[in-house]
């Protein structure tokens, strides 16, 4: 709650790859210094805070509508995270509410609607091209560089 997971840094770098204003959603309980932080990181130009005692746990059935909401509100081209149990927890319940195809374990982001991800256990890899509104993936950690501090 109160420091950012690293895998986060990972998917920073790949959703400025695709351009455009990159926005932070942070979540949790006394999750104000993991909000200052990812702040800080280059190119993040907003950052959402949701800071309640619900968000504690992380669990997906509260969060994933948190992240539907915000899609509302802002109308996102593109939601990621990184790929971990969180991110692959999370975003295919937001796609399904939103009516469209996640992409998990992006390894590559070769346009705004061109991923390049792997399938069968890592040991293929496929380029997908989606027409969906909104792009919804989780980025793997060791595919991009970790975004610093600006």
């Amino acid at each position: 709650n109160d420091q950012l997971v690293p895998v986060t840094l990972n998917a920073v770098t790949a959703a400025r790859q695709l351009g455009g204003e990159t926005i932070a959603l942070v979540a949790g309980s006394d999750c104000e210094q993991a909000a200052r932080e990812i702040g800080q990181i280059n190119g993040i130009s907003k950052v959402l805070l949701a800071n309640n005692e619900k968000y504690k746990g992380f669990l997906p059935e509260v969060v994933a509508p948190l992240v539907v909401a915000a899609h509302k509100q802002f109308s996102f081209t593109h939601i990621t995270a990184g790929s971990s149990a969180f991110g692959k927890n999370i975003l295919p319940r937001v796609a399904a509410v939103l009516d469209v195809a996640p992409l998990s374990d992006v390894i590559e982001i070769k346009s705004s609607d061109t991923f390049v991800r792997t399938i069968y256990a890592g040991n293929a890899v496929c380029t997908v091209k989606s027409n969906d509104n909104v792009k919804i993936f989780t980025a793997r950690g060791t595919a991009f560089e970790a975004a610093s501090a600006g």
